[in-house]
């Protein structure tokens, strides 16, 4: 993923997040095109996965040094908590923004402690998220808020494995496109049945959000073959304004 096509996929992100939060509908529910909206609109959250996925990507292309490691929290910190206490000024809670600080504390960390045998550290990741979010859901039971960041972890473990693979060009964009197409319709399908009509809620409330894993690789994937080349100074702007889209 080059900086210019993650700037591409972040504007897509940000666009879904201001759709998901500020769009009306338009069309007569029950009609071809209302439901057609309504599906889209459902499933629009897909925008912060997104954004948790290139978020991840970014900090394994560019792993930070421990001895810039506090410098790095610093200014992440002071980029986007303003935004957080602004917001609770009008008694709004975005824990989005929480979540994010969350991910710049411990993911350097956990980067540098996983990236010698990777293979073995997906497992590994993957079942420490599943016994801490069985633990905190099914014992804790805390807000929806922190559940909903707790469904999203998956997707970061694997933006930072995609940056990897990246690296090591294991796959190129042409397979990337074909990918992503495939993982689209897939995606699609399994949104539709689980995070629209019937949204999965076993074991936990919130475990749809695992459904959209698919779309969102297939999101990233395509838009990612797509962008290489390309070149729009609004859409790259849109995309270094994601956070502030949120707000």
């Amino acid at each position: 993923m080059t900086k210019v096509s993650k700037k591409y996929v972040a504007a897509l992100a940000g666009l879904l997040i201001l759709l998901y939060h500020c769009w009306v509908p338009i069309f007569q529910f029950g009609s071809a095109a209302g439901n057609a909206e309504r599906f889209i609109l459902t499933t629009s959250f897909l925008g912060v996965d997104i954004f948790f996925f290139i978020s991840a990507y970014s900090l394994a292309t560019r792993p930070v040094e421990l001895k810039d490691y506090p410098s790095f929290i610093l200014n992440r910190a002071v980029r986007i908590l303003p935004l957080f206490f602004i917001a609770l000024l009008f008694k709004k809670f975005l824990w989005f923004i929480p979540a994010i600080m969350i991910m710049y504390l411990v993911f350097p960390l956990a980067y540098r402690a996983c990236i010698k045998k990777p293979g073995l550290s997906f497992i590994l990741l993957i079942a420490i998220w599943a016994g801490i979010t069985y633990l905190v859901l099914g014992v804790i039971k805390p807000s929806k808020d922190f559940g909903i960041f707790l469904f999203r972890i998956p997707i970061i473990i694997l933006g930072a494995y995609a940056a990897k693979i990246d690296k090591e060009g294991m796959v190129s964009n042409k397979l990337k496109f074909l990918i992503g197409i495939v993982l689209l319709i897939l995606g699609t399908f399994a949104l539709y049945q689980w995070g629209y009509l019937n949204r999965l809620n076993v074991p936990f409330k919130g475990t749809f959000y695992l459904v959209g894993i698919p779309s969102t690789i297939a999101l990233v994937f395509i838009v990612t073959a797509l962008t290489q080349n390309a070149h729009s100074t609004l859409i790259e702007m849109v995309g270094e304004m994601t956070l502030e889209l949120y707000f």
